[in-house]
């Protein structure tokens, strides 16, 4: 974690304590030896209806897309932190300003090395998703005709990153330091472990990577795949793959027999997933998944996956057969 520094962050860190502030943490803050000038005429909310870890979620969902993708990271370690914190983590969901085209598109075009007229056929400027590192667009190729999802990372998407992890590094240093009943969940190292996983998950060749391992231990799995990667168009910052056809699991109404035979072939994924082949999907929420007309799984977004030995996954087979 780089070392704090005030006067870089001489905008933003006044945002991130007013926010703190007002969803309840100024205690908080005073106990983290927090300058005196940051904590003066700010506006406080009437939170406490409000469990200390409903504030959490809503401070991390109103200080925007680098505290909601950490907060999802750490929704990954119930090991490691309070149920109920974990659970209030899980809700976390991107809802994020769009960038406007023109100044993602450069980001693309120096990915591909030429111009997007060169490669696709048609390219809708409009995403179909956006998320707190990149936003996807629906685009068809010129080789083949074939419709394509294309990710494109955010632009100056580093530099956000990197403001906002310095000065979540300094509060969880202050954190550990002063605060002793909060010292066993060890902060400090949290973040490392965060900011590892956003490095590894700001470059798109490991997303790719995470989807073709998937498919390969998966063929015999009929009901259950992950995109096809376009591995000659893909880069750090571009990833490109098919484009499926479907809806996410809590935006459409099945019938109940459908609906109970789509989340039981779900469930056996991920049990094949974690046990059968000890590589599985880290974060499987409903919005990484989708849905096909023909009642088929699509597991999307790679970024995070997990792996477990096979002494573990005997373990776990040992459990589920008692």
């Amino acid at each position: 974690m780089k070392p704090f520094n005030y006067l870089s962050n001489a905008v933003r860190a006044p945002e991130i304590v007013a926010i703190l502030v007002r969803w309840g943490f100024e205690d908080l803050l005073l106990q983290l030896d927090t300058p005196q000038f940051l904590l003066k005429n700010l506006v406080r909310k009437k939170v406490t209806h409000l469990t200390a870890y409903e504030r959490v979620r809503n401070a991390c969902e109103e200080l925007g897309p680098i505290f909601v993708k950490f907060g999802q990271i750490l929704s990954t370690r119930p090991d490691r932190l309070p149920e109920p914190l974990v659970m209030e983590l899980k809700k976390l969901r991107n809802d994020v300003d769009t960038q406007p085209f023109e100044t993602i598109k450069p980001v693309a075009l120096k990915a591909l090395g030429r111009e997007l007229e060169e490669v696709f056929a048609e390219f809708d400027p409009h995403p179909v998703a956006a998320g707190s590192l990149g936003q996807v667009y629906r685009a068809k190729l010129i080789s083949t005709g074939a419709e394509v999802a294309v990710k494109i990372q955010r632009s100056e998407i580093h530099k956000t990153i990197s403001a906002d992890m310095e000065i979540i590094g300094w509060f969880a240093k202050q954190v550990h330091a002063r605060i002793e009943e909060l010292r066993p969940y060890n902060f400090p190292s949290l973040v490392r472990e965060a900011e590892k996983r956003l490095e590894e998950e700001l470059d798109y060749r490991n997303e790719a990577d995470n989807a073709e391992i998937f498919i390969a231990l998966n063929t015999e799995q009929a009901n259950v795949f992950a995109p096809k990667v376009y591995r000659e168009l893909t880069s750090r910052r571009l990833l490109v793959t098919e484009w499926v056809e479907g809806f996410a699991p809590d935006q459409i109404t099945l019938e109940p027999e459908v609906a109970e035979r789509v989340a039981r072939m779900g469930g056996e994924s991920i049990f094949h997933q974690i046990v059968g082949t000890g590589f599985f999907h880290a974060d499987p929420h409903p919005g990484n998944m989708l849905i096909t007309d023909d009642q088929k799984i699509c597991f999307i977004d790679w970024g995070q996956a997990g792996q477990i030995t096979m002494q573990m996954r005997f373990h776990l087979a040992d459990m589920f057969a008692a």
